[in-house]
């Protein structure tokens, strides 16, 4: 069935992953924007379901999950208490964002 995929990739992450001695092909798949309307059953029926192949493992992301459960704190919501501010400001910043640097996380 590997033909019949038009593979498409995040940027930078490759076709193939390797863990533990074991290749897997990576595939990902476009959806709609998710909203908490969603239910993620629905989509993974929708969109993965055509895709899969005994055998296959398929991944969803948190945010996705959480979204379709209406599990989501808008950040204009949020009271950022003053031990957050402080710790924040002694966490450092990495490539791969500010992670517990920013107060609001």
């Amino acid at each position: 069935m590997v033909e019949k995929l038009n593979f498409q990739l995040n940027k930078g992450k490759p076709l193939i992953k390797t863990f533990k001695n074991k290749k897997y092909l990576r595939h990902t798949i476009r959806t709609h924007f998710i909203t908490p309307s969603d239910n993620y059953l629905d989509i993974v029926s929708t969109y993965a379901k055509p895709y899969y192949q005994k055998g296959d493992t398929l991944a969803i992301s948190e945010k996705i999950i959480s979204i379709t459960q209406d599990r989501v704190v808008n950040k204009q919501n949020i009271q950022v208490g003053w031990l957050a501010r402080f710790l924040s400001r002694f966490v450092h910043t990495t490539s791969a964002g500010d992670g517990v640097g920013n107060p609001y996380k």
